[in-house]
C-alpha cells in the first residue's frame, strides 16, 4: 500500500492502482475506474421493496455506469445473491453485454467453470464451500430461509417449491359487471 494513501475506503498501491469503495447511495462524482465491482447492492430485508430495487437499478444506468473511464473495456462485475425478479442482476441481463454466473450453493447439475489454473468440476449435488456449508445445514437453511427463499438466495434460482410462482392461468377473469338480464 502507498504510504500516503491507506485510508479503508480510498486507498492506493505503489504500483499505481487504487480502490474507491461507497455504498450503493454514496457519493462517487470524479472518480473514474477500469474495473467497477458492485457487491451486495441491495439488503436482504429489501428484497420485495419493488421501489427500491427499481431505485438502485437507476442508481446503476445514471451513476455507476458513467464512472466507467471507457465503456468499451471496461469491466463490470455484480456480485449478489438473487433476491426480486427485478433485481439489479435481472436489470442488466435485459441487454447486451453482460454475461451471467451462477455459484450455486448446491450444484443442480454437472458443470465446468473455465478459470486461469484450468477448468472446476462440480458435480450435481457438490456444495460450493462444503467446510462451511454441511449438509445439514443446507437442510436447515431449506426449512428455515425467509423471504426471497433458499432457491434465489442460495442457489441464484427462482425455481422450486419455496419460490411462489405466480402465472396468468393462476388468475379467474371476470367481467366488472354481470351481463344484464334480457
Amino acid at each position: 500500500l502507498a504510504k500516503d494513501r491507506q485510508a479503508v475506503c480510498d486507498f492506493a498501491t505503489t504500483a499505481g492502482g487504487m480502490v474507491h469503495a461507497r455504498s450503493i447511495d454514496g457519493a462517487i462524482s470524479g472518480l473514474r475506474c477500469d474495473f467497477l465491482i458492485v457487491d451486495d447492492p441491495v439488503q436482504v430485508r429489501d428484497c420485495n421493496n419493488l421501489a427500491h430495487l427499481e431505485q438502485v437499478n437507476q442508481c446503476f444506468d445514471t451513476e455507476l455506469m458513467t464512472r466507467l473511464a471507457n465503456r468499451q473495456t471496461g469491466t463490470v462485475v455484480i456480485v449478489q445473491h438473487r433476491l426480486n425478479r427485478a433485481d439489479l442482476t435481472a436489470h442488466v441481463l435485459k441487454r447486451p453485454g453482460f454475461v451471467h454466473r451462477v455459484l450455486a450453493l448446491v450444484a443442480p447439475e454437472d458443470c465446468e467453470y473455465r478459470t486461469k489454473n484450468g477448468v472446476w468440476r462440480r458435480k450435481k449435488g457438490d456444495i460450493l464451500r462444503p467446510k462451511a456449508y454441511a449438509p445439514q445445514l443446507i437442510d436447515e437453511l431449506r426449512e428455515s430461509t425467509g423471504a426471497p427463499g433458499f432457491g434465489p438466495l442460495y442457489q441464484q434460482s427462482f425455481d422450486g417449491p419455496g419460490v411462489l410462482q405466480l402465472r396468468r392461468d393462476d388468475f379467474v377473469i371476470e367481467p366488472l359487471c354481470p351481463p344484464a338480464i334480457p
